[in-house]
């Protein structure tokens, strides 16, 4: 058979249907790949499942960068979903992972049209699929970092820069420490091994030019150069063992790096040099001969290096790594998380809480809060990074949960969705700018599920899915309903205020005509009739109408009007040439009704046990259109 073993899709968790049907597909004839240059653009070929299936996926994912258009930019997100899977699989595995995450996202269309690639030797597809879970996928996803033999679980983390490319280090439980070009998503070179066993702190920096990574085993700190792989200077000698915390700067023109071992053996904090092995000053002394540290970040404040350190109490430590002034600022939480930002000309410190959800951002200079404390995660915080997100610095943070959250540092308000895809808790973030894009890197820790296959650290582009364009204004009143349509070959946006309807061109923002009137409206739907889109209105009162878009008169058409209990939710679709609404009622009640006739079909439907229905939608099942509704009683049904 055409169809490989079920356990092809366990990595996903999906539910797939299976029906004995034949599926067309596009032509094959850039199924080879042609003569197409690696880098070269898009140029429409994201479109064809074809070439997407049997393509060399190098050349695939050096194009997905260049996806223009909605289509284009959903078969590049649908191609990356598994990339780290079926790069280095087979053209069927490809055509069965590749239909699988288009049915996650939510196109079936595609996923049938990719199912239905003939392949040479290959069995055409007996199958399609009927549908696939989405709930891990997100369009600002763009690579797996994975090895090709699954046994490297990334625990640490570090970013840095070789020969020009934006790299990320991660070191695992096998002893190795490994580079991944953040460009392609691939690994560069051997992995890195790590004698006298497992890393337990990890830092990168720049020595003498050149691009290192050091690491804490047993009682000893170890650099490698990132460009050779080779031992570079001298190894340092810790007391008491492994680091809990590395961070690295510059001091007097000199590399060095601050060291804690992060429990009742050493009560300091400690700076070497990173040429000779031999320490810097004074160390930083705990109190009562314990010093917590389980963070530590670097930064400069007027031109002097800081280091700010964090280590699950109620104090962030501040030491001036030039001066060795050394300062405690109190300050109630249980601190572990720890990262520097520039906010508004200020260096400030902004600092995780484990045992709580908040923030809290400090000025290093003054050693005072910077507004107030802000909720960051759900679950504590175990790791947190910043970088820049168009002009705003932002705050990338990993909790205890399998999400990544980004905050913008000025609002305090998160940016975007929460970043999905991690089956387990996130322990570890990064960030690093590829291409001048910011990115986040995640690593969900060996012990959360999906290490054993190697998918733990992912990479996320932080400029995807932002705002295009300024708000649009027009309604003098809250916006109550928003909906989408295609208008003459374009596509517009539907805002409703519940007294008035306007149309906007998507692509430049301006109102199309006339405000739609006719009467007081609570919901709003689009399709499509006979050509024409067609916006749907119900008023709380049960009056539903239509209004032609294509049509310059601004007012609609009464429908007709139900009586009882007003809907709660509606949407609109087609059953053969009749335009049908699916309206939900406050006591869960599901009624279908003819908009060409205005009367309703057949009897009112229960289904939510007397919850109200507050949300529809419509879908095509096996070639039947069927409607889909959820209540507040916590179930959907269809």
């Amino acid at each position: 058979m055409g169809v490989h073993r079920s356990t092809q899709f366990c990595f996903w968790g999906v539910l797939v249907g299976v029906g004995a049907v034949t599926v067309p597909f596009m032509s094959g004839d850039l199924q080879s790949g042609g003569p197409w240059g690696v880098g070269a653009m898009a140029g429409g070929r994201l479109t064809d499942p074809g070439w997407l299936v049997s393509t060399d996926p190098v050349e695939v994912l050096a194009v997905l960068d260049g996806a223009v258009g909605r289509e284009e930019v959903l078969s590049a997100a649908v191609y990356r979903a598994s990339a780290h899977l079926h790069r280095d699989a087979g053209a069927n595995v490809r055509r069965q992972l590749l239909a699988v995450d288009a049915a996650r996202y939510g196109d079936r269309d595609l996923a049938a049209r990719i199912a239905g690639v003939s392949l040479d030797g290959e069995p055409a597809a007996r199958w399609r699929l009927d549908w696939a879970t989405g709930s891990l996928t997100d369009h600002r996803f763009r690579y797996v970092l994975a090895d090709h033999d699954l046994g490297h679980a990334a625990r640490l983390l570090a970013t840095s820069v070789v020969e020009g490319r934006p790299v990320a280090v991660t070191a695992g439980d096998d002893g190795t420490v490994r580079v991944w070009d953040l460009t392609s998503g691939s690994q560069i070179g051997e992995p890195i091994v790590v004698d006298h066993g497992e890393a337990w702190s990890m830092t990168s920096a720049i020595a003498d030019a050149r691009p290192v990574v050091m690491v804490s085993v047993d009682e000893t700190v170890r650099a490698w150069d990132l460009t050779t792989r080779q031992p570079v200077g001298v190894s340092l000698t810790v007391p008491f063992g492994p680091l809990s915390a590395m961070a690295t700067a510059v001091v007097d023109g000199r590399p060095v790096v601050i060291t804690a071992q992060g429990g009742w053996e050493d009560d300091a904090a400690r700076m070497w040099d990173l040429a000779s092995g031999e320490p810097v000053g004074e160390p930083f002394i705990g109190i009562n001969g314990w010093f917590p540290a389980i963070g530590i970040a670097t930064t400069t404040v007027s031109g002097c290096p800081v280091a700010v350190m964090v280590g699950g109490d109620e104090v962030v430590r501040l030491w001036d790594l030039v001066t060795g002034a050394q300062r405690r600022v109190p300050i109630d939480g249980t601190w572990t998380a720890v990262t520097t930002a520039v906010l508004e000309g200020r260096s400030v410190a902004v600092v995780g809480d484990i045992g709580g959800t908040s923030a809290v951002v400090l000025d290093i200079e003054t050693g005072e809060p910077v507004g107030e404390t802000f909720a960051v995660s759900a679950d504590g915080v175990l790791s947190m990074a910043t970088t820049v997100v168009g002009g705003r610095p932002v705050v990338v943070v990993a909790g205890d949960s399998t999400v990544v959250r980004v905050w913008d540092l000025v609002t305090r308000e998160q940016v975007g969705r929460p970043l999905v895809g991690h089956s387990g808790s996130v322990t570890a973030v990064a960030t690093a700018v590829v291409e001048g894009k910011p990115v986040a890197i995640s690593v969900c820790g060996p012990d959360d599920g999906r290490a054993e296959f190697g998918d733990e650290v992912r990479v996320w582009e932080l400029t995807a899915g932002q705002l295009v364009g300024e708000p649009i204004v027009g309604h003098r009143s809250a916006v109550r309903a928003v909906a989408t349509a295609v208008l003459d070959g374009q596509p517009v946006a539907v805002t409703s205020t519940g007294n008035t309807v306007r149309v906007w061109d998507a692509a430049t923002g301006r109102q199309i005509g006339s405000p739609l009137r006719g009467f007081a409206h609570h919901l709003m739907a689009t399709d499509m009739c006979q050509g024409h889109a067609v916006v749907v209105t119900v008023n709380e009162k049960g009056m539903f109408g239509t209004h032609d878009l294509s049509d310059s008169a601004p007012d609609g058409r009464l429908v007709g009007s139900k009586h009882g209990n007003p809907p709660f939710a509606l949407a609109v679709t087609h059953v053969g040439d009749c335009l049908v609404a699916i309206m939900g009622r406050y006591d869960g009640m599901v009624e279908l009704w003819n908009l060409d006739t205005g009367h309703q079909l057949g009897a009112s439907m229960p289904g939510h046990e007397g919850w109200p229905v507050r949300a529809a939608a419509t879908a095509a099942i096996n070639g039947r259109q069927a409607g889909v509704t959820g209540g507040l009683d916590g179930t959907a049904r269809i």
